[in-house]
């Protein structure tokens, strides 16, 4: 599902529901947030430290998955006859993939389009590994 349509199910839904919903705005990772990482030398501690937590990180591939450029989110709360839910939808176009080696340092920075939903996460970092052309972060 796309992101609008991610928006048009979760205000549908929301709206039969009965519940509140609140715009939230974040700029995500910044071009100069990233030139500050020297490749091989700035370690994956301190990129967390610059950068914040990442919405992924595939341990096993040493990516870790940033949100890129000015982010929205969308925090819902939905109620029912007893019950209620509440929840999170990120609605940026792309994210910022860094990749560290084994002594944690950082190796690589890329772009890649945001997946619809996080399981997808997985596909475009394997893609982006497999693609030694991939689009270079400035």
């Amino acid at each position: 599902m796309s992101p609008a349509r991610d928006l048009a199910a979760l205000l549908a839904a929301t709206t039969l529901a009965g519940c509140i919903i609140l715009p939230a705005g974040d700029e995500g990772v910044s071009d100069q947030a990233i030139v500050s990482i020297v490749l091989g030398e700035t370690t994956r501690a301190e990129t967390e430290a610059r950068l914040g937590s990442p919405l992924f990180e595939w341990r096993t591939a040493r990516v870790l998955v940033y949100a890129g450029g000015a982010e929205a989110h969308l925090f819902w709360i939905a109620a029912g006859p007893g019950a209620i839910a509440a929840g999170d939808v990120a609605l940026g176009d792309h994210v910022v993939l860094i990749e560290y080696d084994e002594d944690g340092r950082i190796v690589r920075i890329g772009r890649a389009p945001r997946p619809a939903i996080a399981a997808g996460y997985r596909e475009i970092i394997e893609s982006w590994r497999a693609d030694p052309l991939a689009e270079p972060t400035p």
